[in-house]
């Protein structure tokens, strides 16, 4: 079993740090329900989360972090993704068979964004901070470019996602 796959979701999970002033998971699920009403493209339906944690699971297991978004120097962990292999930094370094890159267990995949052929991106929240991993490449290779966005807090990603 990879620490990728863990049981549930954890909905109860807080959706803020300490001293943060963020709002709850049910105020975050009705935000994020307002703008998958307006973006047909996103996806954040409580039920589906699973199943995007196990398809973000899947890239993960034969993926690669960019120089953009490798983990800071002597780390093995760039926001939610942690990097299982040294040599997971470029498709030639993906073992498969092996998992290369792994969700912290503690994250929960909020949503998608379905690009129909392009690059999808999963929406990620670890504790306090939101990040958006976009999935590049892989169609042909089954190696996939994994880009982790900086962490955000929720008024930042929130906005990021309604100007989308």
């Amino acid at each position: 079993m990879s620490i990728n796959r863990i049981d549930g979701d954890r909905p109860n999970a807080p959706v803020c740090g300490a001293g943060d002033s963020l709002p709850s998971p049910a105020a975050v699920d009705q935000a994020l329900d307002g703008v998958q009403a307006v973006h047909a493209d996103l996806d954040f339906s409580t039920f589906q989360r699973v199943r995007y944690r196990e398809e973000l699971v899947a890239c993960l297991d034969t993926g690669w972090l960019p120089g953009d978004s490798l983990p800071p120097e002597g780390g093995r962990q760039s926001g939610p993704v942690v990097m299982l292999r040294e040599a997971a930094r470029s498709p030639d370094g993906v073992v498969f068979g092996e998992c290369n890159l792994a969700l912290d267990p503690a994250s929960i995949v909020l949503g998608k964004r379905h690009s129909h052929g392009g690059a999808d991106s999963f929406f990620v929240q670890l504790e306090g901070a939101f990040h958006v991993l976009c999935i590049e490449s892989g169609q042909d290779t089954s190696r996939y470019e994994i880009y982790v966005s900086p962490a955000r807090d929720w008024a930042t990603f929130l906005s990021h996602l309604e100007q989308s």
